[in-house]
């Protein structure tokens, strides 16, 4: 007996801080789209079909500090790196930590 799924309602919020502002939308197939953005970061984070992509807006030139989750076997957990952009982009995107807040 094949199980029929429910369709999905499309969502779309939208919030607005002095800190944050932060777009969610999902379609009616369940694909999701955020928009973020933060004084220190921009972020597009699209989720599809295809797989989830995550696009992220930082000055490369400047310094950010790093957290580190272990994922790396020669970066150990909750320890701090000071690292440009262009590498922050990189970490994150292959999920071995997250931008200190």
């Amino acid at each position: 007996m094949e199980k029929k799924l429910k369709p999905k309602k499309p969502v779309n919020i939208k919030l607005d801080t002095k800190n944050v502002d932060i777009e969610f939308n999902r379609d009616e197939n369940g694909n999701v789209t955020i928009e973020v953005d933060t004084p220190k970061i921009d972020a597009h984070i699209e989720k599809n079909d295809a797989g989830t992509s995550i696009d992220i807006d930082v000055d490369e030139k400047q310094y950010y500090d790093f957290v580190s989750n272990g994922e790396n076997p020669s970066m150990k957990r909750g320890k701090i790196w000071k690292v440009t952009g262009e590498l922050l982009k990189i970490l994150i995107k292959k999920g071995f930590g997250n931008l200190k807040k």
